[in-house]
């Protein structure tokens, strides 16, 4: 598809903020956080027909097997479920971009300063995904940084992209989200393109889905030498989640449909956020991955990764 000719231009990515639920410390709160979704959440799921039967039992099945998983007794559903999301691309001849946390084990800082909450931290260690990351990027996926404390100050933004740029080498451009969406507004573009980064996704909201700041399409802002921004629009937790709007099915549907839509008013470029253990127990929430990337194929739409679009914009393309 040439996007000259597309009514739109869809960006699949990632957050890749766990990779299993093994490497998890058996006290934190996302490994009990597990159980208690797959026990509590989806029992008001199935009730409220947002979760299928037959899901519910498998999300039963996994808590009962948690002691097995984290002794690596038992399959590891966060494993599975990040082959899962590679497979449906895969199968759809699309590619995405994942973007890595860079260290291990560190929060990072919120806007204020304060060391942020300590579910924020990651727990795998990235350099020993190595093999995988470089799998990736020969495969036709991108990888980028999903930033701790990039945002904050030029010397953590460029130890965190040396973190990642050491592990694909040979790779010039890289692009970032921040994790939890932290920013400080333009202060952080200085930043980040101060750093090198070719292009920053943090730009939307973590509780409503649409086009932060009326923006359709990446932008540059006054002066930034080389950092293209890349508007982040529609958010998995954002329409599904407990935390956030726990929308039905066809309620979360129609609020993408309608973004969809302006996109195709507006000719514009729509991000799309699937975190990479969506796919399984406890969240179940592939469906509407698939069923977006489905709609943009029959809508003629241009499916690609961040880069192409940061790369698109600089050679002045729609």
């Amino acid at each position: 598809m040439n996007p000259r000719e597309a009514p739109y231009t869809l960006v699949l990515t990632h957050d890749i903020d766990v990779l299993s639920l093994t490497e998890l410390p058996l006290l934190g709160r996302t490994f009990w956080g597990f159980a208690y979704r797959c026990l509590i959440v989806n029992l008001r799921r199935v009730l409220s027909q947002r979760l299928r039967p037959i899901e519910y039992l498998d999300s039963l099945k996994h808590v009962m097997l948690l002691s097995l998983i984290k002794l690596g007794l038992a399959k590891d559903p966060w494993q599975e479920s990040f082959q899962i999301m590679l497979d449906i691309e895969k199968r759809y001849g699309v590619r995405s971009t994942l973007f890595f946390i860079p260290f291990p084990r560190r929060p990072g800082h919120t806007p204020e300063g304060k060391t942020a909450s300590g579910n924020r931290a990651a727990h795998y260690r990235l350099e020993e995904y190595k093999s995988m990351l470089q799998q990736l990027e020969q495969e036709g996926w991108e990888v980028g940084v999903h930033g701790l404390d990039a945002y904050l100050d030029p010397e953590s933004a460029k130890a965190e992209l040396e973190a990642v740029r050491e592990l694909i080498s040979g790779k010039d451009k890289i692009g970032i989200r921040m994790h939890w969406l932290y920013h400080r507004g333009e202060e952080t573009w200085k930043v980040l393109d101060k750093a090198g980064y070719a292009y920053d996704a943090t730009f939307g909201w973590n509780d409503r889905i649409g086009f932060p700041g009326g923006q359709y399409r990446p932008f540059k802002p006054e002066e930034i030498c080389n950092l293209v921004v890349l508007p982040l629009n529609i958010q998995d937790g954002t329409l599904l989640g407990e935390w956030h709007q726990f929308l039905g099915n066809e309620e979360a549907w129609q609020q993408v449909q309608q973004v969809l839509r302006e996109a195709k008013e507006r000719n514009a470029v729509v991000t799309v956020l699937w975190h990479n253990n969506s796919f399984v127990a406890p969240r179940y929430w592939g469906w509407l991955y698939e069923r977006i990337i489905q709609i943009a194929q029959e809508d003629g739409a241009y499916i690609c990764r961040g880069i192409d679009v940061a790369e698109m914009f600089n050679k002045g393309e729609p």
